[in-house]
């Protein structure tokens, strides 16, 4: 894995910003949304211990939305199934 500053400039790239624009946004508090691909406030992502800065991708709106979506696919399959 690289390091902190190297990771945080592929990140920047990633969204089409420069290293400096991206940083002042999380120095400011804001993180990006994977799902959303907007800006949120860091309060607005649940916990991750596993993620080097501690806090998930996507922010909580868009975690229960795909979950959501998830949930009523998957019932609408199974009860398609027990119909036929």
């Amino acid at each position: 894995m690289g390091s902190y500053v190297g990771v945080m400039k592929v990140a920047a790239r990633r969204i089409g910003m420069s290293y400096r624009a991206y940083m002042k946004r999380r120095a400011g508090g804001e993180r990006w949304c994977t799902a959303c691909r907007v800006w949120h406030p860091t309060a607005a992502f649940p916990k991750d211990a596993d993620r080097f800065d501690g806090t998930a991708a996507k922010c909580r709106a868009a975690h229960n939305r795909i979950g959501r979506e998830r949930y009523w696919n998957k019932r609408r399959e199974t009860t398609c199934e027990t119909q036929t």
